[in-house]
């Protein structure tokens, strides 16, 4: 029963892999080339898994798609996909995989921790909500402290943020990451304005 499963939400502006982080890998390089058979494996692909709101003849469409997180998500980790591709292809699809990985693996411990689907339901989202009323009713929240946006440079504003979660009975776990000092500099701010 999904009423019983405790939501998780990550936040991060780095939680998907983005299109610039692997634009310049080979098979990229492919899959956006109209006149390439990888290109044309793709569409067919694309065809059969009848995405939602995507025209599989517009093939302006289908390379805006490719070049979208959605693509990264869907495809790219979907092994039909995948066992397409053959030879040469298959060599730089698996440079682009590795590639991919590298830029998540920050987040893995925080998939596998919260990995079984019976308990938990996990969404992921690379943009700070603007109310933190969005985000009441998760159980726990794991938020990177510099999303680029308002609060980067307010952590004031930030512990206000997050205090706001505490309100009619709400009592999230809140977990704040960042791959810089500033979290541990800023320890004392977000202590003396928990609520």
């Amino acid at each position: 029963m999904q009423d019983n499963k405790k939501k998780v939400i990550i936040l991060d502006d780095d939680v998907f892999p983005k299109y610039s982080d692997v634009s310049d890998c080979d098979f990229y390089k492919r899959i956006s080339d109209e006149d390439s058979k990888e290109f044309l494996a793709t569409v067919e692909y694309l065809e059969r898994k009848k995405i939602e709101h995507l025209d599989v003849h517009d093939y302006e469409a289908i390379i805006d798609f490719i070049q979208s997180t959605k693509f990264i998500e869907i495809a790219l980790c979907d092994d039909d996909y995948l066992r397409l591709f053959k030879d040469e292809s298959q060599e730089s699809l698996q440079q682009l995989i590795c590639q991919i990985e590298q830029t998540s693996i920050v987040f893995r411990p925080f998939f596998k921790c919260f990995s079984d689907e019976k308990q938990f339901l996990v969404e992921r989202k690379n943009r700070r909500p603007l109310n933190s009323n969005e985000l009441i009713g998760y159980d726990v929240v794991i938020m990177d402290l510099m999303m680029n946006d308002d609060y980067d440079n307010n952590f004031p504003g930030l512990a206000n943020y997050l205090g706001e979660l505490y309100k009619d009975g709400n009592h999230p776990g809140i977990f704040l990451i960042s791959s810089r000092d500033e979290l541990e500099e800023q320890k004392k701010c977000f202590v003396k304005r928990r609520k």
